[in-house]
């Protein structure tokens, strides 16, 4: 019997296939040794421009994970070389570091991540190294994360902050590996780099009870006064 739907005889055979591929190439993706999973509530194929659109997609390769409401690329499920679109509720979770936005845009490379373009209101990224006590936070209305490079570069109201300082500046650069932050302010706007210091717990109790004590020898003295 002849088919009567060759177009989507012709998708599921291409689908199929690129599976297939990808099922060869995944063992050397984003976690070289581990597979990506890529699972999702539904997708939709455009034969006309060969852009897939995946809904409630997650993708994971071990501690590696991304997900997002809505997910579209030209490349199917091929990492060696694609670039991919997310909206909706974007959640990263990549070499120790934790992204969430509204929008992403992410490049693949040899089968991993190398680049995360972001945007928020705010987007947040959040690092918890592996052997670092202190957590970093950093926000934007858009940041650019080299993950090759690790510099992460805010821009729009961004704020970068650890568990003492706070830097918050038109333009803050991280370096995620050395845990440095380079920052500008805007001449155009007139904005500038403002830093706010916390001092640590124990200066601040100490501080309060010198202040403390030298009220309590106030009153004495008052009291002691003819």
């Amino acid at each position: 019997m002849a088919n009567s739907h060759p177009d989507l005889t012709r998708w599921l055979l291409t689908a199929l296939l690129s599976l297939l591929a990808a099922g060869a190439s995944a063992q050397l993706a984003v976690e070289p040794g581990l597979p990506i999973v890529m699972d999702a509530d539904n997708s939709e194929l455009n034969l006309a421009d060969n852009t897939t659109v995946f809904y409630g997609l997650r993708i994971t390769q071990g501690a590696t994970r991304i997900e997002a409401r809505r997910a579209e690329t030209t490349a199917g499920t091929n990492f060696a070389d694609s670039s991919w679109q997310f909206s909706g509720n974007v959640e990263i979770d990549v070499d120790g570091a934790s992204i969430r936005a509204e929008n992403a845009e992410l490049r693949f490379m040899s089968h991993r991540l190398v680049r995360a373009r972001v945007t928020g209101e705010p987007a947040r990224f959040i690092d918890q190294r592996t052997g670092v006590a202190a957590i970093t936070e950093g926000q934007a209305e858009r940041f650019d994360y080299d993950l090759d490079a690790g510099v992460v570069r805010f821009e729009g109201n961004a704020r970068i902050s650890d568990d003492a300082n706070e830097v918050t500046g038109a333009l803050l650069v991280y370096d995620v590996k050395g845990q440095q932050v380079a920052f500008e302010g805007d001449a155009n706007t007139g904005e500038r780099v403002k830093i706010v210091v916390q001092p640590p717990e124990d200066a601040a109790d100490a501080a309060q009870d010198a202040a403390e004590d030298a009220a309590a020898d106030a009153i004495d003295e008052d009291r002691d006064a003819p």
